[in-house]
């Protein structure tokens, strides 16, 4: 629990590129990751087929970066979408 450092309006297929970008660097760091060979083939195709994963898909996103309590967001009742952080920082 604490402040928000800041927000960052994002498109999904972005985000999800970036997080895989992480994963397949911070893995090719390690000799022994731990991972089956069908593990990584999943990883791999991912990143191959990402185009096609998001296609027709345009929700947008938005990261909120820091500590948060769950009272600080504002949401809609209705959509469960978030309208806003409350006191942010």
């Amino acid at each position: 629990m604490g402040a928000v450092d800041h927000t960052q309006e994002n498109i999904w297929p972005s985000w999800y590129r970036q997080r895989v970008e992480v994963l397949w660097t911070t893995l090719n760091q390690f000799s022994n990751t731990g991972l089956t060979m069908q593990d990584r083939r999943i990883l791999f195709r991912t990143r191959e087929c990402l185009p096609s994963l998001f296609e027709g898909f345009n929700d947008n996103c938005v990261l909120v970066h820091g500590n948060f309590c769950l009272r600080s967001m504002l949401k809609d009742a209705r959509s469960d979408q978030l309208l806003a952080m409350v006191g942010p920082g």
